[in-house]
């Protein structure tokens, strides 16, 4: 990152001494060289849609088919040499000569050619809508949250009507819809550096935070493994596009849990991994990943490999599990995704470390273990610049937040369980999802997809493959969370988020409240205007969806407030809208629009 950092005026001047504190410590953490510290300061309810029944009917419409017939029908440089030899994603990204796509790791060996014998097997498990901080924030390990005498984190946000929330260990496992995830309110969470517009976009449940004890066994792992405090997502945006990048280093242009039938032109790491005979398994438990690419699960050479979760317990027992395996979660049930009841998470998480760990080829593999992206939960780390893939543009509204792919989005957690892992062992690292890829194409020497994954980090630094195995015997990990035992939350609900404890009424004044309090509804054709209106007023008010977006058709006058046109499409949208002027704080209101 840049270097010699100012303090500029900012919209969050109004909180007083607490925003030089956080300027002053951005600034170390700019010129400082060890970002292993925990920082001592870093200061709606959007309509939803159910994205597993979406992406299953759009796979059924695809191939006609349920999902449950879609089963099994030279000289190199050393990796852990390659490893140390790192540099930042934003050096690369300025560096005169990038790696492109079709160019190999080892340009000297063929395609295909394995390059790191000590392992034969690589395992990944993908879960869902969590931020580091969330997770992991209070674990003790990495870039963490700055915690204050009290232990407690230090973090307080604006909500945008007049309040402050202050972070907390959320009441139950249960989780509810008042965090959102989509690409405005990434870029308002972001918030030109700061990270501080995360409730304003959303709810003060993005401040919540999971311990230990509602995951017992990821917080085990944690403890135990590598973890990576400065893994990315690939996009600030969605579940889809996100897991388009780590099957294919691109989204092409999505940035939202769409369907398009549009491949990626150098194909998947399943084209890649059959191509050069390299074995691959999808086990998924209700939809397969794979469908991001929907078209891929037309192709007969892609359906052969897709089998349920069932068959990979089976497999990992008996020693059958191929060279790539990829899991899936159940997205409705134990993916982790808000409003799930987190402990099932856990629960599957653990059983697919514990049966790798306990089966037959734990001497030779590598299980890496993440999450697609942030979910809208706090995170405290700024998204550092990226590599865009290629020359696709991000597919965005009029009333959506200007921008490329050439920053990640929020961090996720992840890490990485292999006999190889070192022991207490934190990665500063910076990686995202082509990461993964980038890995598998050092492992075999495949050409990369697009820049990103070309030009990514890979995993390797969290292993030592040149000493004897660390783990060679698997250690003992804390039992998973049993949901059967203390699923509570399910028959009393998640309790109140944020609690009343977290919350500091009146604290931020000068807040704007907008007005009228509820849109009227729209008839498509059919011309449609409204006048929002903010008090106090300011000289310069500036209008922004800060979340979601209106109907189709209708645009936000960032100057006016005035909402206008014509809607194109009948439906219900969720959508928040943000005012702030001169420089004050930003006043927020959410929306539902129906239009008939």
């Amino acid at each position: 990152m840049a270097t010699n950092q100012t303090r500029r005026p900012r919209r969050h001047d109004h909180l007083g001494p607490s925003t030089d504190r956080l300027w002053l410590t951005l600034s170390e953490e700019l010129d400082g060289d060890s970002p292993s510290r925990c920082p001592r300061f870093f200061p709606v309810s959007p309509a939803r849609f159910d994205r597993r029944r979406l992406l299953e009917t759009a796979i059924a419409g695809v191939i006609g088919v349920e999902l449950a017939g879609a089963g099994p029908s030279a000289a190199t440089t050393s990796v852990a040499e390659a490893s140390r030899a790192r540099l930042p994603t934003t050096v690369l990204a300025e560096a005169a000569a990038l790696r492109e796509p079709g160019s190999l790791p080892n340009p000297s060996a063929p395609p295909g050619t394995d390059q790191v014998p000590q392992i034969d097997n690589f395992v990944v498990v993908m879960m869902e809508n969590h931020s580091f901080d969330n997770i992991l924030g209070m674990l003790g390990r990495g870039d963490c949250f700055s915690k204050g005498p009290d232990g407690l984190p230090e973090i307080e946000l604006s909500d945008g009507h007049g309040n402050l929330v202050h972070a907390f260990h959320m009441p139950s496992e249960c989780q509810t819809n008042g965090v959102g995830n989509n690409w405005n309110l990434a870029h308002h969470s972001y918030d030109e550096g700061t990270n501080r517009g995360f409730v304003e976009a959303s709810t003060g449940e993005a401040l919540g935070y999971f311990l230990g004890e509602d995951l017992p066994f990821t917080w085990g792992m944690a403890r135990t493994f590598p973890i990576a405090d400065h893994w990315f997502c690939s996009v600030p945006g969605q579940t889809n596009p996100n897991r388009r990048y780590l099957l294919a280093g691109t989204s092409l242009g999505q940035v939202a849990d769409t369907n398009p039938l549009d491949l990626p032109p150098n194909g998947t790491i399943f084209d890649a991994l059959n191509r050069y005979g390299i074995t691959w398994k999808e086990y998924y438990s209700d939809v397969p990943s794979s469908g991001v690419w929907l078209r891929l699960l037309t192709e007969p050479a892609i359906q052969a490999n897709i089998e349920k979760i069932e068959r990979f317990y089976d497999d990992a027992a008996a020693g059958r599990l191929p060279q790539f395996t990829f899991i899936d979660p159940s997205y409705s049930h134990s993916s982790e995704e808000n409003p799930q009841d987190i402990q099932f998470g856990d629960q599957f998480l653990g059983g697919v470390v514990n049966a790798v760990m306990h089966g037959p080829q734990w001497s030779k593999t590598m299980l890496i273990w993440t999450y697609d992206e942030w979910g809208g939960w706090y995170d405290h780390v700024p998204p550092p610049r990226a590599i865009p893939p290629d020359s696709v543009a991000p597919e965005l509204s009029p009333n959506m937040a200007s921008g490329a792919f050439d920053r990640y989005g929020f961090r996720v957690p992840g890490g990485v369980v292999s006999p190889y892992a070192r022991r207490d062992h934190v990665s500063h690292t910076v990686y995202d999802h082509t990461s993964i890829l980038k890995t598998l194409e050092r492992k075999w020497n495949l050409p990369a997809f697009t820049r990103r994954d070309a030009n990514a980090h890979d995993l390797f630094d969290m292993v030592d493959l040149e000493g004897p195995p660390a783990y060679a015997r698997p250690p003992r990990l804390p039992a998973s969370a049993n949901p059967a035992r203390s699923a509570r939350c399910l028959v009393t609900g998640p309790g109140r988020i944020p609690p009343p404890s977290a919350i500091e009424h009146g604290a931020v004044p000068h807040t704007p409240s907008i007005a009228p309090g509820a849109l009227p509804a729209g008839e498509v054709g059919v011309p449609y205007e409204v006048t929002l209106t903010s008090a106090p007023r300011g000289t310069s008010a500036r209008w922004s969806v800060l979340s979601d977006d209106l109907p189709a058709g209708l645009v936000l006058g960032p100057t006016t407030g005035i909402i206008s046109g014509i809607p194109t499409a009948s439906g219900t949208s969720g959508v928040t809208i943000g005012v702030s002027s001169d420089r004050g704080p930003v006043g927020a209101q959410s929306y539902t629009v129906v239009v008939t």
